[in-house]
């Protein structure tokens, strides 16, 4: 299931993957720690390239969360 990379370009496929890998207790645990240690507290804003590095990892956890909520709501729904 999980061995052609191509399907990852179905978005409900995608969904599925990414509910099946952080849907679970185990998962939340990784999301929530990956959370608290990649969100931004107090921007350094005297070095703007920081923050837009910053902010493009926290994005990506935020784009996680995004992905998990829809299909979640598409599973329940």
């Amino acid at each position: 299931m999980l061995n052609d990379y191509s399907k990852m370009g179905d978005k409900d496929y995608r969904a599925s993957v990414f509910l099946s890998v952080f849907g679970n207790p185990e998962g939340e645990l990784v999301l929530d720690w990956l959370e608290k240690n990649y969100r931004i507290l107090s921007p350094d804003f005297t070095n703007p390239n920081d923050v837009y590095y910053r902010l493009g990892r926290q994005s990506v956890i935020t784009h996680i969360r995004t992905i998990i909520d829809q299909a979640k709501g598409k599973k329940d729904g």
